[in-house]
């Protein structure tokens, strides 16, 4: 750094940043296959069911977030006792009934469901959840959009 203080440029290139970075054992114990499908999950909203462990909580959001409309409305139809996925489906149609009088979907996805997503997955409080408390979290949030859509009309 001192050479900004000189305003001079330094005699050396710095080494190659990427050349640098060691990937951390977890992720170097993953295949290349693996890693991808992870992240198409993440993409396509279904990060809760490729996950082998433990579903964090956050990841029950991704399907919200990321989801299309067919992936949303087949997500009410399905039959499960699991209490994350009964949640996950009724907040898909909630989401969906927001996105028929307040959409587009997309636009709902970006401003509401993605930052809540990220907060969720930065709160390490957020592990300890239930069902009830992550899908009262989320209806909350929907809530907030839907008033300040009320508000702006």
């Amino acid at each position: 750094m001192r050479w900004l203080w000189r305003r001079e440029a330094p005699t050396e290139r710095p080494a190659d940043a990427i050349g640098r970075f060691e990937l951390p054992l977890p992720l170097r114990a993953l295949s290349a296959n693996r890693l991808v499908a992870e992240c198409e999950a993440f993409l396509a909203g279904r990060l809760a069911d490729q996950v082998d462990t433990e579903v964090p909580v956050w990841s029950w959001t991704n399907l919200l977030a990321h989801g299309s409309e067919g992936d949303l409305a087949k997500e009410t139809t399905g039959d499960s006792g699991d209490d994350w996925r009964r949640a996950r489906a009724y907040l898909a149609l909630s989401l969906l009934k927001l996105a028929s009088t307040n959409g587009p979907l997309k636009e709902i996805q970006q401003r509401v469901m993605v930052p809540l997503e990220l907060e969720l997955a930065a709160r390490p409080e957020v592990a300890a959840w239930e069902p009830r408390a992550w899908a009262s979290t989320v209806e909350h949030a929907l809530e907030g959009y839907r008033r300040q859509c009320r508000r702006s009309a």
